[in-house]
């Protein structure tokens, strides 16, 4: 993964620039950015939300409107 810099004149101009940029990566490219951010974020010892028990199920429950 090499990093790159771009000097964007605008916000807009800068998410076309992210846009661009993720539309010429592949799929296995894409994974292999979000793997090593989140190796750089959470470290190799973190463990896998999938595989989380019972005792974290119902913890996140869907917001209803009033």
């Amino acid at each position: 993964m090499d990093r790159t810099f771009h000097l964007s004149q605008s916000h807009a101009e800068a998410d076309q620039y992210d846009r661009e940029q993720h539309w010429a990566m592949t799929p296995d490219e894409r994974l292999k950015v979000a793997r090593a951010l989140q190796l750089r974020v959470y470290g190799a010892a973190a463990p896998d939300v999938r595989a989380a028990g019972p005792e974290f199920q119902g913890i996140w429950r869907p917001m209803r409107p009033k």
